[in-house]
């Protein structure tokens, strides 16, 4: 991977365009708009870009929330505690709802009953919401409130964990893993619906065999049916090798169109020498911003954010004391920072202690947002647990 200069890097942050809808999304009595959301403790809060935060449910029970791009909106799932041990990660799924950033109406959108992959994900126009659980792939309509089933992938695949909305808002991809066979997978199933009601279709990514190891090997490189990307334009897919398929430690990212073949490496080293590329050393994820111009993963004690081509990247360090993680993150709705949360072990306690904090691209400087203390993994939570905390990951 080509280096470049780090003035170059920080002419292009400063050129990430501010929405003309971010002055209209601060809560009222605040000038600071909102970046992201979160839960604590099982409430669902907004956080603004100054760091502050604004509480918009009481006792919900929220898990996994999810920003609209137009910031009108948060989607989270809620959760039924009392059949969720601390600290489990089994979490028993009930109800899908939205709360308004400035009423803070609050809407059901659907019932639900169940444990497993899951995602959630709003389109890039606000105006759909996509989910999954239980195997099927499901978009909610914020204008007529009712949900229509776009994809059931059927028994042979794995509910799809994750999902994305193409640029335009007219298609979602969604991963496909199949149930556990003989060996890890050398190829990755990719679905892809579009909201008009036709039937969905899968698509089939090969990788090159020259850049991939055995499988018999205990580190070779495995398709990552956990994470998937748009680009900009619409017409390819980002997509992740790992370690045997286990889904922690990436091994590459790779760029594929979007009727299939074969995927092109963007960054890392899948054949065998991982540990040599800082993009992808003990990183668990990549993220795509919300403007699709950025890439960013999280090589713990780092994160690495450069152009979506993985070109003129450079990485940010993380003062992180002695046995803490990073255990989630994510983009701001602005593209110029990201959000993340950071655990630490609570001496002569079973219980955790939570960071969330706000880190700003152009100048690396970290914003402590809020802490909080608990036994459950989702004391402070903005979405799915990418780091296996309990396994020292």
């Amino acid at each position: 991977m080509r280096k470049q200069p780090m003035a170059i890097f920080m002419l292009v942050m400063l050129s990430v365009p501010i929405s003309a809808s971010t002055a209209r999304a601060a809560l009222p009595g605040s000038a600071s708009p909102l970046v992201s959301a979160f839960t604590r403790h099982g409430w669902v809060y907004a956080l603004r870009e100054d760091g502050s935060t604004v509480r918009l449910t009481a006792g919900t029970n929220a898990y996994y929330p999810a920003l609209s791009p137009d910031r009108s909106r948060i989607a989270y799932f809620t959760v039924n505690r009392s059949s969720t041990a601390p600290g489990s990660r089994g979490i028993f799924l009930n109800g899908i709802w939205t709360v308004g950033t400035q009423a803070n109406p609050q809407t059901l959108v659907s019932r639900l009953s169940g444990t497993g992959p899951s995602a959630l994900a709003w389109s890039p126009d606000s105006r759909l919401l996509a989910y999954t659980l239980g195997g099927v792939v499901t978009i909610w309509s914020v204008r007529g409130r009712v949900s229509t089933d776009v994809a059931r992938p059927g028994k042979r695949y794995v509910s799809p964990p994750a999902v994305a909305w193409s640029p335009g808002s007219h298609r979602i991809a969604f991963p496909l893993a199949s149930l556990p066979d003989k060996g890890p997978p050398r190829t990755l199933t990719i679905g892809i619906a579009g909201i008009s009601g036709q039937p969905f279709r899968t698509i089939r990514v090969t990788f090159p065999a020259r850049l991939m190891t055995a499988s018999r090997q205990a580190a070779s490189s495995h398709p990552d049916s956990g994470q998937i990307a748009w680009t900009a334009d619409g017409s390819h897919l980002l997509v992740a090798t790992d370690f045997n398929g286990e889904g922690y430690g990436i091994t590459g990212i790779w760029s594929v169109a979007d009727k299939g073949g074969v995927a092109n490496l963007i960054v890392g080293n899948p054949a065998g020498r991982p540990f040599m590329d800082p993009p992808v050393t003990n990183a668990t994820h990549f993220l795509v911003s919300p403007s699709w111009k950025y890439l960013a993963t999280d090589p713990e004690p780092h994160f690495w954010v450069a152009g979506v081509d993985g070109e003129q990247g450079r990485l940010l360090a993380m003062r992180q004391p002695v046995g803490c993680r990073i255990s989630q993150y994510g983009w701001l709705a602005d593209s110029r920072g990201l959000a993340y949360v950071s655990v630490c072990p609570v001496l002569g306690s079973a219980n955790l202690r939570f960071s969330l904090y706000i880190l700003r691209l152009l100048d690396g400087h970290r914003l402590l947002a809020t802490s909080a203390a608990g036994p459950r993994l989702d004391e402070i939570s903005l979405g799915p647990d990418w780091r296996c905390v309990e396994c020292g990951f």
